[in-house]
């Protein structure tokens, strides 16, 4: 299992489970927002938001509450790993 978010749900009933690796390059999954080839405004808006300040404080706080542990990493995070 790579996958970050699906590690911390399976936690709830697999206790004993530990990570092997954490933080390396290839592990990183990224989320990508796309339009269509004729994006409306709100398309435009929508993905503006998601890259704002707002829009990565609700995907870096999502699943504390439940978890104690955010389920995805922002922006800032997968910036270590990538080159621009």
């Amino acid at each position: 299992m790579t996958d970050s978010s699906t590690f911390k749900e399976a936690m709830k009933e697999l206790r004993n489970i530990k990570p092997l690796f954490v933080g390396d390059e290839i592990l990183i999954n990224t989320y990508v927002a796309m339009t269509s080839d004729e994006p409306r405004e709100i398309d435009e808006e929508f993905i503006k938001y998601l890259a704002s300040h707002g829009g990565q404080e609700i995907k870096t706080k999502y699943g504390i509450k439940e978890y104690g542990l955010p389920l995805y990493e922002g922006v800032d995070y997968a910036k270590k790993y990538f080159k621009e």
